[in-house]
């Protein structure tokens, strides 16, 4: 679908609201803002529309009409364009921990014991204990291939605690809130303070604190996929599909529609290509994806 003037105007809005909120010496001021709004009616909406937008990612509690900004820094040069050619984006909340990536970026950690683990993008890693055998996620996913040893190694995401004696699981705590999904492959695996029956291997749980693991019909392998830059969905909720994308995307995806992020999706996405995906998903799907090539893109019913 070709970009209208209005899109283009909606992403030169939104770009000003990134840079205002960036923290830079030559950062626009609210003054400015206003006096670019006020250039004609359609500006004025182009304005009202990215103050919306920007409102929506949860990084921003209300924008300043005048004085110092206190959220800035917030944001730093990634993506979009300004009059002067320059490129900027949005740089998220931090990611907690002693190991972080950024968006799009992976690390590799090869630890003592021969065991190693694999961060996604935007995710944080704590590691402690003694020899080293005890990981804390603090935000997005990892994997995990675990060399044995004469103690089991452990795995903290919020309250709960997992022990795994050998072998690959994947651990993802961008899910509904308060749970993580855990997958294991040929792994010997158990949760504390659970049965002290083991986590069957090749299966994929969804985990609560002090709540008994709940089966999820998935393939483990399917959960492994992130590692060659793919997302593999059977009727994964199209939020949580999301949540995975704007890790990947250096702007910001929204929803935007009533019972939109319930909707199942079943695919194989490229997550290098973020946008891609979500143009793939509108031919099969009843959604439309607005303002294509924008800082800020918009997921809606079609």
């Amino acid at each position: 679908m070709p970009r209208s003037p209005d899109d283009d105007l909606l992403d030169e809005a939104l770009t000003f609201v990134v840079r205002m909120n960036s923290g830079e010496r030559d950062a626009p001021t609210a003054a400015e803002w206003r006096q670019w709004a006020a250039l004609s009616p359609r500006h004025a909406h182009a304005a009202a529309q990215a103050k919306g937008l920007w409102a929506d990612t949860g990084a921003l509690r209300e924008m300043p009409e005048d004085g110092p900004n206190p959220w800035r820094g917030v944001l730093s040069g990634r993506r979009g364009r300004s009059s002067g050619g320059r490129e900027w984006g949005w740089k998220r909340l931090e990611v907690p921990g002693e190991f972080v990536t950024a968006t799009a970026q992976t690390k590799v950690l090869t630890l003592p014991d021969g065991s190693r683990i694999e961060l996604s993008a935007r995710s944080g890693l704590d590691l402690g204990g003694d020899p080293g055998r005890h990981a804390t996620l603090r935000a997005g996913q990892a994997w995990f291939k675990i060399a044995r040893a004469s103690a089991p190694f452990m795995i903290d995401v919020g309250d709960i605690r997992i022990e795994v004696d050998q072998g690959v699981a994947d651990l993802d705590m961008r899910t509904k809130e308060g749970t993580a999904v855990l997958a294991l492959g040929q792994a010997t695996a158990r949760l504390l303070g659970q049965s002290a029956q083991p986590l069957a291997p090749d299966s994929v749980f969804r985990l609560w604190c002090n709540i008994p693991p709940v089966p999820l019909v998935r393939r483990a392998k399917d959960s492994f996929a992130w590692r060659d830059g793919k997302l593999v969905a059977e009727e994964l909720p199209l939020g949580e599909i999301v949540a995975v994308l704007n890790d990947w995307h250096p702007g910001w995806i929204r929803i935007s529609g009533e019972g939109l992020a319930e909707l199942p999706v079943t695919a194989v996405l490229d997550l290098r290509h973020p946008e891609a995906a979500l143009r793939s998903l509108e031919h099969g799907l009843p959604i439309r994806l607005r303002n294509p090539g924008g800082v800020v893109l918009s997921l809606g019913w079609a």
